[in-house]
């Protein structure tokens, strides 16, 4: 990496980095290691670097759905889904979707379902709406204890890809 963007994230002098070079400072190790100029100077300008907030995204992500999973994994379908639908029907909506939930006993129907509600609930979040969507969300998480978000619509949908693609969950259809 450049001297003098080396200086800018340090704050000092072009001088001090050579100094800190030679006096073997780890910083300038690790800046050089790990940062190329291009790293540098997105950093100077956003104060992120694009490529290390992709990794931390991809680790929480993947933490999150080790949460779901396990959640699927702890309750039958068929009580996931009439908490969902009881959720629904208590915030007066009476849907096809409502309906169906009563009867549904498979877990991609679920997800499914879960996917949609989270689309919506995204869409109102989007727009700077508290309606019923989050209202619908928030009985639905008490009554089952657990946090589902509308971040978490990407997860449910690998989660749903995944299950198309091996037509089966290994560790959900147990």
């Amino acid at each position: 990496m450049h001297k003098e963007l080396i200086a800018k994230l340090l704050g000092v002098t072009v001088k001090s980095v050579y100094n800190y070079e030679k006096e073997d400072r780890k910083i300038i190790h690790l800046l050089n290691q790990y940062l190329d100029d291009n790293d540098a100077n997105e950093f100077l300008t956003t104060n992120k670097i694009s490529k290390f907030e992709n990794i931390k995204n991809n680790a929480l992500d993947q933490t999150r759905k080790s949460e779901i999973l396990q959640l699927l994994f702890k309750y039958k379908t068929e009580n996931l889904a009439l908490s969902l639908a009881k959720s629904l029907e208590s915030h007066g909506i009476i849907s096809g979707m409502s309906k169906r939930l009563h009867k549904t006993k498979d877990k991609e129907d679920f997800l499914r379902d879960l996917e949609k509600i989270l689309n919506d609930l995204s869409h109102e979040i989007s727009e700077e709406r508290n309606t019923q969507f989050q209202s619908v969300i928030n009985s639905f998480n008490e009554e089952i204890g657990f946090d589902f978000n509308a971040d978490d619509k990407s997860i449910v949908y690998h989660i749903i890809t995944r299950y198309r693609v091996y037509n089966t969950l290994y560790d959900l259809d147990n």
